[in-house]
């Protein structure tokens, strides 16, 4: 029997999209948590994917020190997702210029070419 006064259950809110940084490649983040705290994370099966809710379980210090280990990591998960999608357009470049470049190095086709072969003949030395 479970003695009650070391059980607590806590649902944490979780977007269903940080579910698998949060579990790790072969579970290896969950299971670290679990060791550390000494508690039982139960994520919802992957078959239902509207299910926000984590729940953990164990002494109440124990699962409030999980709770803040996630907590931790998703919001680093959060702000690493932002970050990836922010891109700066000094360093991508819209398709309009890249196409009017291909579309100029096409007309200088022949000049290019007669450029290229002439390279072919010289050796390296």
């Amino acid at each position: 029997m479970v003695d009650e006064v070391h059980k607590y259950v806590f649902d944490l809110k979780v977007n269903p999209k940080f579910y698998k940084y949060l579990i790790g490649k072969n579970g290896v983040n969950v299971k670290k948590i679990r060791y550390l705290t000494n508690t039982r994370i139960i994520f919802p099966p992957e078959t239902d994917s509207t299910n926000e809710i984590v729940t953990i379980v164990g002494k109440k210090e124990n699962v409030n020190k999980a709770k803040a280990k996630f907590e931790v990591m998703i919001t680093d998960i959060g702000n690493a997702i932002k970050e990836h999608v922010e891109i700066n357009e000094k360093y991508h470049r819209s398709s309009g210029t890249v196409g009017a470049t291909h579309r100029g190095l096409r007309d200088l086709g022949p000049s290019i070419q007669k450029k290229t072969d002439m390279n072919k003949n010289r050796s390296l030395r």
